[in-house]
């Protein structure tokens, strides 16, 4: 399955350069490539670590709260 997507996106990029810009270099296609996939991919990390915190702190005052109420129960008895 590696594979598959491995070479469908060898040959997605092979007909974005030849179809969509002819007439740069390999290079400079390949560094502009890296550049956009490198921000791309530490934005998307950045995002995920803001998603997961946000839902780390509810469900930790989610559960600091239902240990609350256990605890009221037991003062009461």
């Amino acid at each position: 399955m590696a594979d598959a997507f491995g070479y469908l996106g060898s040959v997605g990029i092979m007909l974005f350069k030849n179809f969509g810009n002819a007439d740069i270099s390999w290079l400079s296609f390949y560094v502009t490539l890296s550049l956009v996939v490198g921000t791309l991919c530490v934005g998307l990390i950045v995002l995920t670590y803001f998603v997961v915190n946000r839902k780390y702190k509810s469900s930790s005052e989610l559960s600091s709260s239902k240990e609350i109420h256990v605890y009221e129960q037991y003062a009461k008895i």
